[in-house]
């Protein structure tokens, strides 16, 4: 009869592994430039994005694979499977480090989450701006590029438009509220 409790624990035990170990298909990784952390984000389900970070560096290899669930990201309306494009950089207006994170949600469009760490801000703000509506799964990517912390800074998205076409579009804002330019073809 002991068998019986041991078991029942090993399931027990078998589905707390399984329900905080994932195997996402679409993931970005950043790394933040003041700080020694890193950030995974990925599909949750239920129209979710998940967070986990690391506070490591070279200082304390052992810990890079120790990772914790972060909340405070509040996407309920990500596509299922959605590609994720993330960024990190030094925000011109705090100084601190600043997080772009790009998904396309579950009507189409193509959306951005902002978290620099500004004092009485939320931790992430979604970008009212709609990047573009395109056909659902669309693969994503984002660069910035300038002097962390200077201006002038270039955040860009990229993705492939309802016409099968790599496009853009890009921001020297900082912050949520930006201007945003045109959509542009990209092309040689």
């Amino acid at each position: 009869m002991l068998i019986f409790p041991v078991l029942s624990a090993l399931l027990v035990a078998v589905r707390l592994t399984v329900a905080t170990t994932w195997s996402p298909t679409k993931f970005a990784i950043v790394s933040l430039v003041t700080s020694p952390s890193q950030c995974i984000f990925f599909p949750g389900g239920n129209g979710t994005i998940i967070e986990l970070s690391t506070t490591t560096g070279p200082a304390n290899p052992a810990a890079f694979n120790t990772w914790t669930v972060l909340s405070g990201l509040d996407i309920t309306d990500a596509a299922p499977n959605t590609d994720i494009a993330a960024i990190a950089y030094t925000s011109v207006v705090t100084g601190t480090d600043a997080v772009r994170l790009v998904y396309q949600a579950a009507n189409g469009s193509i959306r951005t989450v902002y978290h620099g760490a500004v004092p009485g801000e939320p931790d992430w703000v979604l970008d009212p701006v709609v990047i573009a509506t395109v056909p659902l799964g669309t693969p994503l990517s984002a660069f910035q590029s300038g002097v962390n912390g200077a201006l002038p800074q270039i955040i860009a998205i990229q993705y492939i438009n309802e016409n099968g076409l790599l496009t853009q579009r890009f921001t020297t804002s900082d912050g949520i509220n930006g201007v945003w330019s045109a959509s542009v073809t990209i092309t040689t």
